[in-house]
């Protein structure tokens, strides 16, 4: 899987979660104190993040990331 593809899929589950706790991306955007432009940035695979931001975009949705 190419690096673009690999985002768009996070930027996805990052959505659904999103959608799935019905909060809009200006609350996202409040939460995490991310602009609501690049969390859709995020969302759509557009943007490269890092650790630390998809932490912060996790903590803000509550949810957490069990390894195997």
């Amino acid at each position: 899987m190419d690096k673009y593809a690999e985002r768009k899929n996070i930027g996805k589950l990052i959505c659904q979660a999103r959608e799935e706790k019905n909060i809009s991306l200006e609350q996202l955007s409040e939460i995490t104190g991310l602009s609501s432009i690049h969390l859709s940035r995020i969302e759509e695979g557009r943007l490269n993040i890092g650790i630390d931001m998809l932490s912060q975009i996790l903590n803000g949705l509550d949810v957490k990331i069990t390894l195997i």
